[in-house]
């Protein structure tokens, strides 16, 4: 009898440690549990700030695209092209790496210095074409009084 009473103590004893066991998983279940909804939670953050991040650099590089096409506009109509000529030769050469969208722009210049200096020589010669018919006025300006002089000593 002794040794059932033993039995018996051991079997409580073992139902206790169980029953606190099984508390344990409970609570360690809950807590695993509350640790999946938070790394949730958590993996809906990172990757709603992967989104806004990847949005952010795209508005970057896309702003940054704008900037450029406005500053090659710019010096393609410092380098001698109208506004409109700067800005769809731009759009045009858009695909160009730096250097050579700098060598283009420099033939651009180059063309440009060549029209100016062509339109330097027009109003060099326009101005040579206004003297030229400021002294035949002044030649014609002689003669038609010689004529009325001549005119009037005749007696017409």
């Amino acid at each position: 009898m002794e040794e059932l009473q033993k039995l018996q103590a051991a079997l409580d004893a073992k139902d206790v440690e169980m029953s606190t066991l099984a508390t344990q998983f409970s609570e360690l279940t809950a807590q695993m549990e509350s640790l999946q909804a938070t790394l949730g939670e958590k993996e809906a953050a990172l990757s709603e700030a992967l989104a806004k991040a990847q949005a952010s650099e795209e508005q970057a590089a896309l702003q940054a695209k704008e900037a450029k096409l406005k500053d090659r506009q710019a010096s393609l109509f410092a380098a001698g092209l109208s506004e409109e000529d700067a800005k769809s030769q731009a759009a045009s050469l858009e695909a160009l790496d730096d250097a050579t969208f700098e060598t283009v722009r420099a033939g651009f210049a180059k063309q440009s210095a060549a029209v100016q200096g062509s339109d330097l020589f027009q109003q060099q010669s326009a101005a040579a074409t206004e003297a030229v018919v400021e002294n035949t006025k002044t030649a014609a300006e002689a003669a038609v009084e010689a004529t009325r002089k001549a005119m009037k000593d005749r007696g017409i």
